[in-house]
């Protein structure tokens, strides 16, 4: 059924695929549990015309295989370099709170491995401030952390209390106006690593795929690593992959 859908939006000149779902890593034939995820990808790919492209949304890094790994690596004139990691902590202590099926290790390792063959990989992730316990010293293990990995985005949330929850219960609750102070800090941290990776990219032809038009024949798209970009232009653009570059005032121009 997915792969017959894949081909419906393909023939309707849709030309990106958002693969997305709920613990989506988890994703099995229901039919044949020794599909997983990785051979649908594969098989998405197989039929994916050249000049279309497929993004993937969140994947935890324990679920992501060798297999995938290798897939983006393989093909990344369809499989987009972009990926979508949620860290939630950069502290091994709090993540272990979080009961979290990965380790910091293992995020590096896999990360490190993509960034080899991918120069162009950009990373976005999701992260948890004020957890249970978090101190000082173990919040500027999440900043250093995610500084050190460079994020190209950050989405930052504080920790809320939610009934029922084992974290509910736990001690050491943080204070609001902390949790406040820290994603104030990170959100400066995810804008300054953003305009970081966009520097690598000044001049550098990119594919736009135009997804919206604004006003006064304006357009806005983004490219194959996730550069929320807008151009100008007189002709229709809407739904067409245009080529592009950026000038040192991140500003996109049609080349």
């Amino acid at each position: 059924e997915i792969i017959e859908e894949v081909k419906r939006l393909y023939k309707s000149d849709y030309r990106e695929l958002v693969i997305t779902g709920i613990d989506m890593g988890s994703y099995e034939d229901p039919n044949d549990d020794e599909y997983k995820l990785d051979d649908l990808i594969e098989d998405i790919i197989i039929n994916t015309p050249d000049g279309y492209r497929i993004r993937i949304s969140s994947l935890e890094t324990s679920q992501m295989t060798q297999k995938l790994l290798d897939l983006f690596i393989n093909h990344s004139d369809k499989l987009v370099s972009h990926v979508h990691i949620p860290l939630q902590s950069g502290s091994s202590e709090i993540v272990k709170a979080m009961h979290r099926k990965y380790d910091l290790e293992e995020f590096v390792e896999k990360v490190n491995y993509l960034r080899k063959h991918l120069p162009y990989l950009a990373l976005s992730t999701d992260v948890i401030v004020g957890f249970p316990g978090e101190t000082e010293e173990l919040f500027m293990e999440t900043y250093n952390f995610i500084e050190k990995v460079g994020f190209m985005r950050l989405h930052v949330f504080p920790y809320s209390r939610r009934p029922g929850t084992l974290a509910n219960s736990m001690k050491e609750q943080v204070e609001q106006s902390v949790k406040n102070d820290r994603v104030r800090r990170l959100i400066a941290l995810g804008d300054k690593l953003s305009k970081e990776y966009m520097t690598k990219f000044i001049g550098v032809p990119l594919d736009l795929l135009i997804e919206e038009k604004l006003e006064d024949n304006k357009y806005r798209g983004y490219t194959q690593n996730y550069l929320d970009l807008m151009v100008e232009s007189t002709e229709d653009l809407m739904g067409k992959m245009v080529k592009v570059s950026i000038d040192k005032d991140f500003k996109a121009h049609i080349i």
